[in-house]
């Protein structure tokens, strides 16, 4: 089942709720924001009460190697003025990523150096989460 909607909103809620699920189910507390001014999706807070800024994205287009790529910028306005803003990795510290194939990736920000977009390549291996994980300081993962 593909993530891809028409309209990109639904996509993005598609997205959010893979993540809201996620760190649920591996046992963070989940804040959900009143509104959509700010630049991150989310805020958790973990089992040791580590509160951290998440920035949820979600993909469905692969490069030529057939890597996923996810866009980092955020898009806005409205049918007449649209505006594109480079990611800014001091906005938020965790960025969570979901694939058209249902793959989801969790990072920390710090070692993002794009501002436009990534490729899901080798190098974010790491950061591949499929189960309730926590995220260790310095990059990885291990079972809470």
């Amino acid at each position: 089942m593909t993530i891809r909607r028409r309209n990109p909103r639904l996509q993005g809620l598609l997205g959010l709720s893979a993540a809201i699920d996620w760190f649920t189910r591996a046992g963070y507390f989940v804040a959900i924001p009143l509104n959509d001014s700010q630049p991150w999706d989310l805020v958790v807070e973990d089992q040791s009460g580590v509160v951290s800024r998440v920035q949820v994205k979600t993909t469905t287009t692969k490069n030529q190697h057939g890597k996923y790529v996810a866009s980092l910028e955020t898009a806005g306005g409205n049918k007449s003025v649209h505006t594109r803003k480079p990611f800014d990795k001091a906005s938020c510290e965790l960025l969570f990523v979901l694939t058209d194939d249902g793959n989801m990736y969790l990072m920390p920000t710090a070692i993002i150096s794009a501002r436009r977009a990534i490729s899901l390549c080798t190098k974010y291996e790491r950061f591949l989460v499929t189960g309730p994980q926590q995220l260790v300081v310095g990059g990885g993962f291990e079972p809470p």
